[in-house]
């Protein structure tokens, strides 16, 4: 997000974002590049799909919720920051659900 707010205050085209996002990238992110062909490398759709299929949020639904369900406020977490926390793993882990959704199962942790 932080990465295409600032493409967009710049006027990136697709092949700037890519170059910069490419050059960017570091270790187990930058091993994603090393699977992907010379033509998808110039691809700013192909080179994110590739990111995301690995990093997104997408694949972690099914763990989500357990992680969720096992929470519990740190030591040294004040309550605001450990609701916060909860509040945000619970959108996360229902994603492809409506907002009504993960509102409630954020309220009701």
């Amino acid at each position: 997000m932080l990465f295409e707010n600032i493409a967009l205050m710049n006027n990136w085209s697709n092949e700037e974002k890519t170059c910069v996002l490419t050059s960017m990238l570091r270790d187990s992110a930058a091993a994603i590049l090393e699977n992907l062909c010379s033509s998808d490398l110039r691809d700013y759709d192909k080179v994110t799909s590739a990111l995301k299929l690995r990093f997104g949020d997408a694949q972690l639904t099914e763990l989500l919720p357990c992680q969720r369900h096992n929470w519990t406020q740190q030591a040294k977490e004040d309550l605001t920051t450990f609701a916060y926390e909860v509040q945000s793993l619970s959108k996360r882990a229902f994603i492809n659900s409506p907002a009504e959704t993960q509102e409630y199962v954020a309220s009701v942790c």
